[in-house]
């Protein structure tokens, strides 16, 4: 009799046993639940928040394009003027005095196989 009665003892105490874990795995199962609605929500607002700022990035980016293009066509044309004005002005002090022109190139010319020549021999 006592076996039995202890028996009986140990069926009711893993059906409470089992009864309060199945009743937590509920509870946690609807803590998940709500906690995972809550994750989602942020990492949607994240997501969101994140291609505000690349589309705001795009977007500067492409006005400091668009500005960078625009400078260096503007460079580029003023270099090309001064470069056109330069050789203008080379071109008429050499056609005003051929003989200034003709000993400087002559004097470079020296310098330069000076230069080189020491260069060639030190080695």
């Amino acid at each position: 009799m006592l076996e039995r009665m202890m028996n009986h003892k140990a069926e009711v105490n893993e059906g409470d046993i089992q009864d309060k874990i199945m009743s937590a795995l509920k509870v946690l199962d609807e803590a998940a639940v709500e906690k995972g609605d809550e994750i989602k929500e942020l990492l949607n607002k994240k997501f969101h928040q994140l291609r505000d700022k690349l589309e705001d990035w795009e977007v500067v980016s492409g006005e400091a394009v668009e500005e960078l293009t625009k400078k260096g066509r503007y460079l580029t044309k003023k270099l090309g003027e001064q470069s056109t004005k330069a050789v203008r002005k080379v071109d008429r002090t050499v056609q005003n005095n051929p003989y200034i022109a003709i000993g400087m190139g002559a004097a470079v010319g020296l310098l330069t196989g000076f230069v080189l020549g020491r260069r060639i021999l030190s080695k």
